[in-house]
């Protein structure tokens, strides 16, 4: 009974666990945990049934090594999964720059960085993005990726890619708002007809290299792959403020990078 309750009871109680601390939503989280515990009761089970004399440890901890790895493996299948994607028609639409869910929607004013910082402290948007006369107001949107999103970044818009710049720091939690200033980032300004983005990825803990394809004076079409984050990250995606522009996506939604619509103009 208790090597019962142990085979279906670890990759429950993990799983969930893991889920939580890598935001994973909770509907697959539960589900996959399920799935493990009846998959690590069944090879519980079967080397019972054939090796009942063996010892207690290597019969329970077995199913928990399989499952683990099984995990693993369809974590990284998940993670480098790179499909094609067809970006709507329009050539004044502004397309999401990852997968993930919309966490902030931030107006920028006088060129400060739209979060209240420690001790009520404003800090310029030139020390996120360590470029200087980008944007005086406009908005910033920010996506997070966990790791069943797709995890290769796309071109917002056609255009030209004007600057391309790595910002060196830490790999600290992005739960952390201060994180946005402190960690490892790569900032790309592209010039589009009538529009220009910036996009900024950002490390995050579990996050040691950030890939980026595009150079400066590179010419690039909306939904062009433009890089990579290994693992969960964030990306944030920096609009000027443009006559006409209209944000069409809300907090909490969950966005496709190079097919869901951020904004107009």
């Amino acid at each position: 009974m208790i090597e019962y309750l142990l085979s279906i009871g670890f990759p429950l109680i993990f799983f969930i666990l893991l889920g939580e601390k890598w935001e994973i939503p909770r509907v697959c989280t539960i589900a996959w945990s399920i799935l493990m515990g009846f998959l690590s009761f069944l090879i519980w089970y079967k080397l019972t049934s054939l090796y009942f004399n063996e010892a207690f440890v290597p019969r329970v901890m077995i199913p928990w090594v399989i499952t683990v790895i099984f995990t693993a493996l369809v974590l990284a299948w998940r993670f480098f999964r790179d499909p094609e994607r067809i970006p709507p028609e329009g050539d004044n639409n502004i397309i999401s720059p990852a997968d993930g869910h919309v966490i902030y929607i931030k107006k920028i004013n006088e060129g400060e960085f739209p979060f209240v910082t420690k001790h009520n402290r404003t800090i310029p948007i030139a020390d996120f993005i360590s470029h200087q006369g980008f944007l005086s107001r406009g908005v910033q949107i920010g996506i997070s990726m966990n790791f069943l999103d797709v995890h290769v970044n796309r071109c917002p818009i056609s255009g030209v890619v004007d600057t391309v710049k790595r910002v060196t720091g830490r790999f600290s939690s992005l739960k952390n708002i201060e994180s946005l200033l402190e960690n490892e980032r790569v900032f790309t300004i592209i010039n589009g007809h009538g529009v220009k983005v910036g996009i900024v990825q950002i490390a995050s803990r579990l996050v040691r290299r950030i890939v980026y394809y595009l150079q400066e004076g590179d010419t690039c079409k909306v939904g062009q792959r433009m890089g990579m984050i290994r693992f969960g990250s964030q990306v944030d995606l920096l609009i000027p403020d443009t006559q006409g522009l209209l944000i069409q996506i809300k907090i909490g939604q969950v966005v496709r990078a190079g097919v869901t619509v951020i904004a107009s103009h």
